[in-house]
């Protein structure tokens, strides 16, 4: 016992904290330790943490149901562009780490409501590659675009706003955000839809941001 609060006492000095006296005991056993390459210990889990429209405005995710507009074309981009799915145990399978955390982002009643409308149907669509940078489904007469902030911005010339209208978009506000938000180890991704058909390996032109999401392993 005297050993193990001069093990926690000295631990505190350093800025370690133990759970538990178990935990200091079996920490004398630990041969390895795996940290990510920012040396922090994460949940390896991705999650959507941030949301903000074209302007920079900053939507709480748990609010995004007060924007009506946004919330619709959001819900397309992400449930029907996308590799990753809900199971019959309601897990999200498939697709990558991003995918995934936009799929539980978007929540599984949301996913198989879309699934089900047939005014949803995909007519074409083109999945996520390291080259595009960028997936792509079209959707009616619209096709909408996931994927790096930089390939979508050079298409994008309005965004909707808050409002629900479309506004001119001032890409340095943008790239400010998004730089700010690379800076605290967050993966951005942008949202956006356009009234052309789609072309493969292309994002075509006249594209309306929808808003970007950042995603982050958090600690």
């Amino acid at each position: 016992p005297v050993a193990i609060m001069v093990g926690n006492g000295m631990g505190a000095k350093h800025g370690i904290m133990f759970k538990t006296a178990v935990s200091l005991e079996e920490t004398g056993k630990t041969q390895i330790v795996a940290l990510d390459k920012t040396g922090t210990i994460t949940k390896g889990e991705m999650e959507v943490v941030q949301f903000f429209s074209g302007d920079g405005t900053i939507i709480d995710t748990k609010q995004i149901n007060n924007y009506p507009d946004i919330r619709e074309k959001l819900h397309v981009a992400i449930g029907k562009n996308t590799s990753s799915m809900f199971d019959e145990h309601h897990r999200v399978i498939s697709g990558n780490a991003t995918d995934q955390a936009l799929m539980k982002f978007l929540g599984e009643d949301s996913y198989l409501k879309m699934k089900e409308d047939p005014s949803l149907e995909v007519f074409a669509s083109q999945k996520f590659n390291s080259s595009n940078k960028f997936s792509q489904a079209q959707i009616g007469g619209l096709t909408y675009y996931k994927g790096a902030p930089e390939r979508l911005l050079q298409k994008a010339d309005r965004y909707m706003g808050t409002d629900g209208q479309l506004h001119p978009l001032d890409l340095s506000c943008i790239n400010q955000r998004i730089d700010t938000l690379a800076k605290k180890a967050m993966r951005v991704i942008a949202f956006g839809y356009s009234e052309e058909p789609l072309q493969e390996n292309c994002i075509s032109g006249n594209l309306v941001l929808i808003g970007l999401a950042a995603i982050r392993d958090d600690v």
